[in-house]
């Protein structure tokens, strides 16, 4: 059992090292699915392990050369000429001949095109009525160019032409060289990797299909996902759990100081820091900003919590800011320890589903559907996630859904300033319902009632003239309660709004 097991294995090998050399007409429709398949679960593997390996030299200030890493990586691309010279017999001298044989060819080519139209000149007839032409001999065509009155200048030899003026730091990459022999290995097994990926990639679009191939490159999201968390490990952030638990409170605003801004260098001159990480409470306060440099805040009378020294691990780092959070503003705060096996699940599952909809439904919706549906779609998509905040939410990495003191969920947060993922969904869906509600009733406006005995009034839906009055006031009834929605969402946030219509929650 074990030399068949083995022998099987050895035979899988040899068949699929064998079909990169066998002409794709030669295999079967499910051999070539199933090599392709292959090909696009090796591109996935290598394009995720070339992301960490430039990462691992990137993350810690190694080499910075993204410039020298992308050259290198499309250098390796002249070795696929290798076999095609192994193919065709060619040396290297032989092959620059052949290309130099071509070009002389396509110039020759080329001349001989001028020559035919300087004869069909020759031949043309110009400044000749249609009536008169027949009876004309050919003519040619002269074209004097006088240039007595021109003056010839010569060429400045201190002038430095556009095409002369180079680049010096792209020119000279020598100065971007790594600096060990452990940064030129990652480098170039970064670029072997590549230049296999990408021949991997080919292969697998030639033998199954752009949209599978496409589609299978999301799987580098799951297998990247697991890949940070064996290699990274978990994080717990002490500020994401309070805002899980208090995003709709103001016990505690969290505001992040950039020191890279330089229009943050006054802020450290006014209150006189001279050394990071600082971590302040800062208490209420009402003083007036109209004068002064605008930092009087920042004077007051603070609590300063002390970032624990020699300490490596950021999660104990995390927990002691929590414990120091909890303790000064008499608020529990429970730190969640994410389920690696669970979200790797739900994250496989979701993107497996979605390749299974998209490989089933995708080509022929694709194919039915008109450009400029599409096109409208897709504008309609942008629009409603504009309005909905998706910019403000990615931006603040605010949380999808958050939970109150009792474990209830809240799908609509308390400030004004503030929101959760799930109103992004909330307000498309409202700006969407009413747009279709407003639609609807002017067509319904617009709708003329035939007779029974048409035959567009057999056609049509609406049979008299009750339906129509009825469903205009159903129209008019869905339009009132999605306002009332949308103003009771403001009245949550504003409860001094003065314009809301009724309130439903």
């Amino acid at each position: 059992m074990e030399m068949s097991l083995l022998d099987n294995i050895r035979i899988t090998l040899h068949r699929y090292l064998r079909a990169f050399f066998i002409p794709d007409s030669t295999l079967h429709s499910r051999q070539r699915w199933v090599l392709g398949l292959i090909n696009l679960s090796a591109v996935v593997i290598f394009w995720v392990s070339s992301s960490f390996l430039v990462n691992a030299i990137v993350e810690d200030d190694s080499y910075r050369k993204p410039f020298f890493i992308t050259y290198l990586n499309t250098s390796c691309f002249c070795f696929y000429i290798i076999p095609y010279l192994l193919i065709e017999g060619y040396t290297v001298n032989e092959f620059i001949q052949k290309l130099m044989n071509d070009y002389e060819l396509d110039k020759i080519k080329r001349r001989q095109k001028l020559q035919e139209d300087d004869e069909g000149l020759l031949h043309s007839n110009y400044g000749s009525d249609d009536n008169l032409s027949e009876n004309r001999q050919p003519s040619p065509l002269h074209v004097v160019m006088d240039s007595s009155d021109s003056q010839s200048e010569q060429p400045d030899p201190l002038e430095i032409s556009t095409y002369e003026t180079v680049k010096l730091s792209l020119q000279f990459l020598i100065l971007c060289l790594p600096p060990n022999t452990e940064i030129w290995a990652i480098v170039g097994i970064n670029a072997l990797i590549t230049f296999i990926s990408d021949f991997c990639w080919c292969n697998a679009v030639l033998l199954t299909s752009p949209l599978t191939v496409t589609v299978g490159l999301s799987m580098t999201i799951p297998l990247a996902m697991v890949g940070d968390w064996v290699i990274k490990g978990f994080r717990v952030n002490g500020c994401r759990a309070w805002y899980t638990d208090y995003a709709d409170t103001h016990y505690l605003t969290i505001l992040k100081v950039d020191v890279i801004d330089s229009g943050n260098i006054n802020i450290f001159g006014s209150i006189g820091l001279s050394s990071v990480p600082h971590l302040w409470l800062i208490p209420p306060n009402e003083h007036a900003m109209d004068g002064g440099n605008g930092y009087e805040v920042l004077s007051e009378r603070h609590l300063e919590y002390r970032l624990p020294k020699n300490v490596q691990d950021k999660e104990a780092m995390a927990l002691d800011l929590a414990r120091f959070l909890a303790d000064e503003l008499q608020r529990s705060i429970l730190i969640r320890d994410e389920n690696a096996s669970l979200k790797f699940l739900k994250s496989f599952g979701f993107t497996l589903a979605g390749i299974l909809v998209i490989k089933k439904k995708g080509p022929k919706l694709i194919t039915s559907t008109r450009k400029k549906t599409m096109a409208g779609l897709f504008c309609i998509g942008l629009i409603l996630l504009s309005v909905g905040g998706y910019q403000f939410a990615i931006q603040m990495g605010v949380p999808f859904l958050a939970r109150n003191d009792k474990g209830e969920l809240i799908y609509i947060s308390g400030g004004s300033h503030y929101q959760f993922g799930i109103e992004i969904a909330m307000m498309a869906g409202m700006y969407s319902s009413l747009a279709a509600s407003l639609l609807s009733l002017i067509y319904l406006g617009k709708y003329e009632i035939g007779n029974g005995a048409t035959e567009e009034g057999a056609r049509g839906f609406i049979k008299n003239e009750r339906v129509k009055v009825g469903l205009i006031l159903i129209n008019t009834v869905c339009i009132y309660l999605l306002y009332s929605c949308l103003t009771s969402i403001i009245l949550r946030k504003d409860h001094g709004y003065p314009y809301g219509f009724t309130k439903l929650f």
